[in-house]
């Protein structure tokens, strides 16, 4: 019988990152625990393009062990559920605003002042042309209305009713309040998340950063806790 011990079980290689600075240059490989270190000197974090030994580069948020590193008390994120009652305020609001002033505006149309006998003509109703033509306006002055309400907020900037409720606001990816330009961008990249069902806000729920598409595009997260660090180059961006 042999009394000698088993060989010990390797650990597993510990994972290795390149990153890509602002100077479009790459550095690495470097560990988790050093990326820590250059989060700490802000060499890296938010908004940082990185990939591993094998793959592609991707976005610092969509690695969960690296958005942990970058989450302090001013930066943490927002959960899916509050944006989704924030937005679900905001909208509620805005579709009551718009409403009320479609009643004044489209009043004296005959379609809204001829009553109603029966299901059938009512169906006619909406099939009618005057009223295609009336729900593409309505469909443009909503978007129109939506571009306004939040690009004046977030171009402030200020937390939206909902998001304000909620305790959560928009940052860029270094956790810095928006710039005007930023904020207005992000209010029309949102209009383009409203179309084919809203998927562009529904692609939050399959990604590690919780980031609708808008958030991809003009590169916008939304957070919970303290209020954001002040961008310096506030009109630059």
């Amino acid at each position: 019988m042999n009394d000698s011990l088993p060989p010990p079980i390797p650990k597993p290689s510990e994972s290795h990152y390149w990153i890509r600075g602002e100077d479009r240059d790459e550095y690495g490989p470097v560990t988790l625990k050093e990326l820590k270190d250059w989060v700490a000197e802000d060499r890296a974090g938010n908004g940082t393009w990185v990939r591993k030994e094998v793959g592609d580069w991707s976005i610092w948020e969509s690695y969960p062990e690296l958005l942990e590193l970058s989450s302090t008390e001013e930066f943490l994120q927002a959960t899916f559920i509050s944006r989704f009652i924030a937005f679900f305020i905001d909208y509620l609001l805005l579709t009551l605003a718009v409403s009320i002033a479609m009643i004044v505006v489209w009043g004296d149309f005959d379609i809204f002042q001829q009553p109603v006998t029966s299901f059938d003509e009512m169906l006619q109703r909406f099939q009618s042309p005057v009223y295609a033509e009336l729900s593409i306006y309505m469909k443009l002055i909503m978007e129109g209305a939506h571009i306004l309400y939040f690009g004046w907020f977030l171009g402030r900037p200020l937390q939206t009713l909902g998001k304000k409720i909620m305790g959560i606001r928009v940052v860029d990816a270094e956790g810095r309040a928006l710039t005007r330009r930023r904020g207005w961008m992000r209010a029309v990249a949102s209009v383009i998340s409203l179309q084919f069902f809203w998927v562009g806000y529904w692609i939050a729920i399959f990604n590690p950063g919780l980031r609708s598409l808008h958030d991809w595009l003009v590169q916008t997260r939304v957070v919970k806790g303290l209020p954001p660090k002040e961008k310096e180059e506030n009109e630059t961006d």
